[in-house]
C-alpha cells in the first residue's frame, strides 16, 4: 500500500457516500462540509483522511466499504495509516 492507492481508497469511500444519502448526511454532519464543499476537498488529503475516519468509526461502513472495494477491512485501515496523520489508527 502506498500513498496514491490510500488515495484512490478514500476518494471510492467518498463516491461510496455519495450513493448512500443517509450515510453522506452523517458525513458531512460529522465533518462540517457541505456537498458544494466535496468535489474541492476530494483533492485534499486531509479531507480524504477525514472521510476514511468516518468509516472507521462503525465495523457496518468498514464492512461495507471493503466489500465495496473488494478488500479486506484491515486494508481500510491500512489505507488511513498511509495518509497524514495516519499513525495509530484504530477501528472500533
Amino acid at each position: 500500500m502506498n500513498k496514491f492507492v490510500a488515495q484512490k481508497y478514500a476518494i471510492s469511500a467518498l463516491s461510496w457516500l455519495g450513493n448512500n444519502p443517509t450515510e453522506l448526511e452523517n458525513f458531512l454532519t460529522e465533518c462540517g462540509a457541505s456537498v458544494g464543499d466535496l468535489r474541492q476537498a476530494s483533492t485534499q488529503p486531509e479531507f480524504l483522511v477525514s472521510v476514511l475516519d468516518f468509516f472507521l468509526t462503525s465495523d457496518k461502513l468498514v464492512v461495507e466499504l471493503s466489500s465495496h472495494l473488494d478488500v479486506l477491512p484491515q486494508e481500510i485501515i491500512e489505507a488511513r495509516e498511509h495518509l497524514p496523520g495516519g499513525n495509530n489508527t484504530h477501528w472500533t
